[in-house]
């Protein structure tokens, strides 16, 4: 029913009524049908294009912000051409407005392609980082292993040379066991070299002593007295060689003893050396090293493949963020003429078509808000990745972060501008319900992103300003203080759910009313048409297009149309051709 959003439809045929005046020969007469022309050839220009066109025999989709950017270029241009002192001027500059509006509108089907191709890959880089970070575990797990084995290692080595807890190491010790050995087999000899030593002494006395006694008897007297003498004194002085001849064997077996505890000792330590350094060798050469050194260049490899696979996707991501960022950023600044263009037609046909400055802005606003959420989307997703620097994804994705980060706020920043832009418009638009009740929805719409900004200041500077319209609309009707609308901003506490009704009598009072224009002639008529479309506008937009009520309302418009194209005499005629400048009918 409607080519594009809220200020459209009802505001064009505004302007394009307005333009239906009969002219005269004088030059502004000239101009207003000139510029009446232009408005009626860029109008037909977009009506006429279609969904899609065939080029080479291939069907591709058509342009239609394209189309609707011709037509406000011609209508710009046209009205650039107009004297200011032709009336004219001011509908057209509806006209234009709602063509800067239309072309922003029909942006709309590629900024949210634009939206889903940046949460794809977001998607994309969430996924890859998962992976990545699951193979940067991996790097780790694999290295503790094998950094295991090496401690193993370095254990047994230090269990050779010395250092585990101040021992000395077991090549150490067998060291100091050998020179133990080597230490007590020397005393060893020498205790049987003194045994020895005695023990010849002893013979040699022993012998002398012997062959003395046996002399003595070959003798007699004195002689043989005193050689008998001899012969005992000489056995006798063996004692002190006695002595130290068993001295010196029991010295050389307490040695023994000795020997005999420090040979095992030393065998034993030649053992464990022999043990551990069959252990070492085992960990160098055994094949879980050597799997683990093979798995963990594997996972290296594919961990880096992996970091290079997001890096990729960042530099997509930013790319598709810049896209989307234009797009959303010429969408801006196309409400932004709209508003502008309305805001310069005079004040009583801005009134008649509603808010439309209030609305080019709030569409704006949403258009901010929502690249704001975006960004933010984006910045959390991937900033809430507290292990990017242990998957080496910081690098690539942190940027990215940054830039969301700077993007939020701005966007944020632009978003609370145009909202309060809105409000304030809204506010010169008078009292009237429908026109509060938009700017209800414009605070609501404020407050939600506000609170996702958590923009605290603001959300409450809405939430008072909303609190102060709903009391004024509630005031004028109890009945809203149930309404849905009153439901957005305080919950269920006071929501009741209308009850369905039958609702016969009210649709046919609401055509009575659309017939009012009926009785009219010329200008009358064409100015109460151009009313009554307006209302039809707003009950559609109000009813958020309500299946029942657009069946009702349908044939209406029709009929409104039909009775627009074909003009507005002054006087009944019989019959006759339409207006050479009337405006086809609007869908």
């Amino acid at each position: 029913m409607h080519e594009h959003g809220t200020t459209s439809a009802g505001v064009f045929l505004l302007a394009l009524a307005g333009l239906l005046v009969g002219c005269s020969d004088n030059p502004n007469d000239r101009a207003a049908k000139e510029l009446r022309r232009q408005v009626a050839a860029a109008r037909a220009q977009v009506r006429a294009a279609q969904p899609v066109e065939v080029v080479d025999r291939e069907i591709r989709p058509v342009d239609r912000a394209s189309v609707y950017a011709v037509a406000h270029e011609q209508v710009e241009k046209a009205i650039g051409k107009t004297p200011r002192t032709v009336e004219a001027r001011g509908p057209a500059f509806l006209a234009a407005g709602n063509l800067a509006a239309g072309q922003a509108e029909h942006l709309r089907m590629g900024l949210n392609r634009n939206a889903r191709e940046v949460r794809r890959i977001l998607a994309e880089i969430l996924t890859e980082a998962g992976r990545a970070t699951d193979l940067a575990n991996q790097i780790d797990s694999l290295s503790g292993l094998q950094q295991a084995l090496r401690d193993e290692e370095a254990t047994l080595e230090k269990l050779l040379v010395g250092g585990v807890e101040g021992q000395p190491g077991l090549r150490t010790q067998l060291q100091q066991a050998e020179a133990r050995r080597a230490a007590l087999q020397e005393q060893k000899t020498q205790w049987m070299a003194k045994h020895d030593a005695a023990q010849a002494k002893i013979q040699q006395m022993q012998a002398d002593g012997q062959a003395r006694l046996k002399q003595a008897e070959l003798l007699t007297g004195d002689e043989q007295a005193k050689t008998r003498q001899r012969g005992y004194e000489l056995l006798v002085a063996q004692k002190p060689y006695l002595i130290e001849a068993q001295n010196a064997s029991d010295q050389a077996r307490s040695v023994q003893m000795q020997l005999d505890i420090v040979e095992p000792l030393i065998e034993q330590i030649r053992g464990r050396i022999a043990a551990t350094e069959q252990k070492m060798q085992a960990v160098r050469t055994s094949p879980e090293q050597e799997n683990l050194a093979t798995q963990l260049e594997q996972t290296r490899a594919d961990h880096k493949r992996q970091v290079e696979r997001v890096a990729w996707l960042s530099g997509e991501l930013s790319s598709a963020l810049d896209a989307y960022t234009e797009m959303a950023d010429t969408m801006i600044s196309l409400y932004g003429q709209a508003a502008e263009a309305y805001g310069r037609a005079p004040s009583g046909m801005r009134r008649a078509a509603g808010a439309p400055v209030a609305e080019a802005h709030m569409s704006a606003a949403l258009v901010a808000g929502e690249k704001a959420e975006l960004y933010q989307t984006v910045q959390w997703q991937i900033g809430a990745l507290e292990w990017l620097d242990q998957s080496g994804l910081a690098v690539s994705l942190e940027p990215v972060v940054t830039k969301c980060r700077t993007q939020v706020e701005a966007a944020g920043k632009v978003a609370m501008e145009l909202f309060d832009k809105a409000a304030a418009q809204y506010e010169t638009q008078g009292t009237a319900a429908s026109v509060q009740k938009r700017a209800l929805l414009c605070l609501y719409a404020k407050m939600m992103l506000a609170d996702r900004l958590a923009n605290i200041e603001a959300y409450e500077a809405a939430e008072t300003k909303a609190g102060e319209l709903m009391d004024q609309l509630v005031e004028a009707d109890p009945v809203f203080a149930k309404s849905p609308t009153v439901h957005l901003f305080r919950g269920l506490v006071d929501y009741v759910p209308q009850l369905p009704v039958d609702k016969t009598a009210y649709y046919e009072d609401l055509k009575a009313k659309f017939q009012t224009w009926k009785g009219l002639r010329g200008q009358a008529a064409e100015t109460e048409v151009n009313r009554l479309l307006e209302w039809h506008d707003q009950l559609v937009r109000e009813s958020d297009r309500d299946p029942e009520l657009m069946q009702v309302l349908q044939p209406i418009y029709e009929e409104l149309q039909d009775a627009l194209a074909k003009g507005f005499p002054e006087v009944a005629a019989a019959g006759g051709a339409a207006d050479a400048n009337s405006v086809p009918r609007r869908r």
